[in-house]
């Protein structure tokens, strides 16, 4: 799941994704992101493997949409990657202490970013 303010940056993480054979659900903001695992949670929706989530968005940010989702047993054990154009180490650290399990900074290449989305998800 792809959640960030910005329907560009939404649309390129969905293409590469796609391209790749990943199917790709996307939110606009963390609150459609928690109205989405709600469903996942009653079986109304396919299950996630991954959050990719922004930092900067209205409303819920991507550092207190994480630490909400690994504070929720339901959602505590789906990788989270933040994917931000935020990287000063403060964002880093704000990241990881909310449990983020990785972090890459916009713009990126699109194999970095499958290498990421790869590590989290595909077992060692």
């Amino acid at each position: 799941m792809v959640v960030d303010d910005s329907k560009t940056i939404r649309e390129l993480i969905s293409m590469n994704l796609e391209l790749e054979g990943y199917d790709v659900v996307t939110a606009g903001n963390g609150q459609e992101c928690l109205d989405y695992l709600a469903q996942v949670a009653v079986g109304a929706a396919p299950s996630t493997q991954l959050l990719m989530l922004d930092v900067v968005m209205p409303g819920i940010d991507g550092v207190e949409l994480t630490a909400r989702l690994k504070a929720t047993p339901a959602t505590a054990e789906i990788p989270i990657l933040i994917v931000s154009a935020s990287a000063q180490r403060r964002d880093f650290e704000l990241a990881r202490g909310a449990g983020a399990d990785g972090y890459l900074t916009k713009p990126f290449a699109p194999d970095e970013l499958l290498a990421e989305v790869a590590r989290l998800i595909l077992p060692a």
